[in-house]
């Protein structure tokens, strides 16, 4: 098992079977709160109703922004990043192999 009760390589576990699950039966919950209160509720349960209506707003809006941050911005940051990346070892490696003659040290170790 993973961290979060499943386990990644067979993709099953406890976790995602409540996830299976709650995915459908949370906001049916929601909706029927909301109905209920709108048919046959007070002034307090209208306002209870609303409340948690705005915090599950809220809870999903950071949601979608720490996801966003986590997966979508490296990908953006590194799309519009206009500078040449040397992690890779090309720049590295073009600039040794034009300063010596007969390429790098390494290169000449591998065979290459």
């Amino acid at each position: 098992m993973g961290p979060f009760g499943f386990d990644p390589a067979t993709f099953t576990g406890p976790f995602l079977t409540f996830i299976t699950f709650a995915q459908y039966l949370v906001p049916l919950g929601v909706l029927e709160v909301y109905l209920r209160t709108q048919e046959r509720g007070g002034a307090r349960s209208r306002l209870a109703t609303a409340v948690g209506l705005v915090l599950l707003t809220l809870a999903l809006a950071a949601g979608i922004f720490v996801v966003t941050l986590a997966t979508w911005m490296p990908s953006i940051k590194r799309a519009f990043d206009s500078r040449k990346s040397i992690a890779g070892g090309s720049f590295c490696n073009d600039r040794v192999r034009r300063h010596r003659p007969g390429g790098s040290a390494i290169s000449r170790l591998q065979g290459r």
